[in-house]
């Protein structure tokens, strides 16, 4: 009964951190005012709100560049009403210098993320077009995991060259000598041979080496893991960005089968791209069916290791995708993503799996629209 209140309690926890980061978000902020003697508390006021406002700033300094360019369109009307996107602020430091007449002040502001991303989504060209002239999309993005990897050895070749030499040079003499003696009774003769020479030989080698070292790239299958809440996340942000979401697989039939989710799961289950074939297809599908962008991608499932922050299970996810405009002769890209990673944590494996493709469809899909809605596509 003991783990089962455990993992509720866990379980609780964990859903409560996701959802609180989810909507809230903070940041610091400093301000820097003069005053003449002595401090007043209007003083102090109009510093706390300039606070804010650099806070405010401080916080879209850290997002992509596309959400920061929105940022930059509405930034005056979000001044004007503050308060409306500062949950509160709390004064971290206040430096008074009476001498120097200079009022310094440091807050943390908590920032209310939904009604920010309400706002900027808001202002977008899409969000401001006619229901009847909103663009359609479709999207399809695979979820996957390594299923093996084939690593090959390295190919080593191996040369060496030799080269000798060698010298000698020698000489000999010989000389000989016969003598004889007459004697009375006899003659007596002899012979002696003198001989003398030298010899002197050397000899050199040299080995020279070489070679080279030839690597071939792992060869990777990849399973594809079901995740159907990938979809609902995507078209729900998609949907709020403006656009009219058509699935994938409702298409298929009007796109005359050239959009073939399947052909699109066999290739990213062998490699990292659509073949030109498949690819070629699937636009030339999407632009039969009238609907002028395609979305497409991958999200890599990592290995499950352990948070060591709060001893849960913890999942990787690395997602990459883009979006395509059809409207023209050629396709072009509207908005592109990746490769980066998003974490989700988990009791298990496959609570972290999930949390983790949660975060990095939803984090994918709003960075394509913030890109798109800062190039004002519609």
């Amino acid at each position: 009964m003991q783990v089962i209140m455990r993992c509720l309690v866990a379980a609780l926890l964990l859903g409560f951190s996701f959802s609180a980061s989810a909507q809230d978000a903070s940041a610091k902020g400093m301000a820097t005012v003069n005053f003449t003697p002595p401090l007043t508390g209007a003083t102090k006021q109009a510093a706390l709100q300039k606070a804010q406002v650099n806070a405010l700033d401080r916080y879209f300094s850290t997002v992509d560049q596309a959400k920061a360019k929105n940022y930059e369109l509405i930034r005056g009307r979000l001044l004007e009403s503050i308060d409306s996107y500062i949950l509160g602020a709390t004064i971290l430091s206040e430096e008074v210098d009476d001498k120097a007449g200079v009022y310094t002040v440091t807050v943390r502001a908590d920032i209310n993320k939904p009604r920010l991303e309400n706002a900027l989504q808001g202002s977008s060209a899409m969000a401001n077009t006619a229901n009847a002239d909103k663009s359609a999309l479709t999207f399809v993005f695979i979820a996957r995991q390594q299923r093996s990897v084939q690593a090959f050895d390295d190919k080593v070749y191996k040369r060496v060259d030799t080269q000798s030499s060698a010298k000698q040079s020698g000489s000999s003499q010989n000389r000989a000598v016969e003598s004889e003696r007459i004697r009375s009774a006899s003659i007596e003769t002899g012979e002696s041979v003198k001989s003398s020479g030298n010899f002197e030989a050397s000899s050199s080698d040299s080995v020279t080496t070489g070679g080279s070292v030839t690597k071939k790239a792992d060869v990777v299958e990849w399973s594809i893991v079901n995740a159907d809440g990938i979809n609902s996340v995507m078209t729900g942000t998609f949907s709020n960005a403006g656009y009219e979401v058509v699935e994938a697989e409702y298409l298929e039939q009007a796109s005359n089968n050239q959009l073939s989710v399947a052909a699109i799961r066999k290739d990213y289950s062998t490699g990292n791209d659509l073949s030109a074939a498949t690819l070629r297809s699937a636009v030339s599908g999407v632009k039969a069916a009238e609907v002028p962008y395609l979305a497409y991608g991958t999200l890599d499932v990592g290995m499950a290791d352990t948070d060591p922050a709060s001893g849960l299970t913890r999942v990787y996810v690395t997602v990459s995708g883009k979006v395509l405009d059809l409207r023209g002769r050629f396709p072009k890209t509207a908005s592109a993503v990746g490769p980066v990673q998003f974490a989700g944590l988990g009791p298990n494996e496959g609570v972290a799996r999930t949390n983790a493709l949660k975060s990095a469809a939803g984090s994918a899909a709003q960075q394509l629209m913030n890109e798109m809605n800062a190039r004002g596509v519609q």
